[in-house]
């Protein structure tokens, strides 16, 4: 098979999987379809390395993780003006807004871990594989991340009581 056919069975099939992981991470369509097609062009230049005879998800999992993180820490912070801070910090937040923001302050290892394990539904084996680390990290990132959440999910279950 030559490298264009390759490539363009490797990114159908890979594609909405990948596009499905980077939307997690970076929550905006737009971006997310920047950060695929970021991912996409650096396996085309890696095409090459990559052994036909393995399974190519864990690298390219890890790929868009990576691109993922990668574009969320180039997110230039957005400036309120006076007036529009004092209602923001008025207005109720909704819990989903409020976890987004406990992830986001989460360490990029956590959080990966973190949305790989429970959104992308990930063994802890297969999330070391997606990061490069060992299974032990792994397990002490879910859980140093559970920890931080926690009083999160603690306050969200008082407040529906």
């Amino acid at each position: 098979m030559d490298p264009t056919q390759r490539f363009e069975q490797l990114a159908e099939l890979a594609g909405p999987v990948l596009s499905a992981v980077i939307r997690r991470f970076v929550r905006d369509s737009g971006a997310a379809e920047e950060v695929l097609q970021d991912v996409l062009l650096e396996v085309w230049r890696r095409l090459d390395d990559l052994d036909p005879k393995r399974d190519p998800m864990p690298y390219l999992r890890k790929l868009a993780v990576s691109r993922s993180i990668d574009w969320l820490r180039r997110r230039p912070g957005f400036a309120l003006d006076g007036a529009s801070a004092a209602e923001e910090l008025a207005a109720p937040v909704p819990a989903a807004t409020r976890l987004e923001a406990d992830l986001s302050a989460l360490p990029d290892h956590e959080r990966a871990a973190i949305l790989l394990y429970y959104q992308e539904q990930h063994s802890v084996a297969e999330i070391a594989t997606i990061l490069q680390a060992s299974v032990s990290a792994v397990k002490v990132w879910l859980f140093r991340a559970r920890a931080k959440l926690r009083p999160q999910f603690e306050r969200e279950a008082r407040g529906s009581k």
